[in-house]
């Protein structure tokens, strides 16, 4: 289970985005992103509409959003080809409370499931 130090979440409009800022030894950290862009997805095929998620430094092409599913102090991304759990229990509560609003906007059309354990 990776450990998360912080949560960024953001919806200016017209990007839609998740990341988590995770730790991997005393001082490195990488960020696992979520990204969605609904004013421009009209222009993309139905198999390229939705979520993309990508780590930071991981090479080869972002996979889409699947599955998120939120426990009290842990949270689980599932992608088409990968799996991340991630430990929350060194976030501030309140990122925690904006990173579930903006997966249910992001989920809009119910591209992917939010499972609540």
């Amino acid at each position: 289970m990776e450990s998360v130090q912080f949560i960024s979440s953001e919806d200016d409009g017209t990007d839609q985005i998740v990341s988590f800022a995770l730790a991997y030894g005393e001082m490195e950290i990488r960020s696992l992103t979520l990204l969605r862009t609904p004013k421009y997805e009209a222009m993309l095929d139905e198999a390229e509409r939705g979520v993309s998620v990508s780590l930071q430094d991981k090479t080869g092409d972002d996979d889409l959003l699947e599955v998120v599913r939120i426990e009290a102090s842990r949270v689980t991304i599932e992608t088409e080809s990968a799996k991340y759990d991630l430990d929350l229990s060194r976030v501030d509560p309140a990122e925690v409370s904006e990173m579930k609003a903006l997966f249910r906007r992001m989920n809009f059309d119910n591209r992917f499931k939010i499972e609540n354990v």
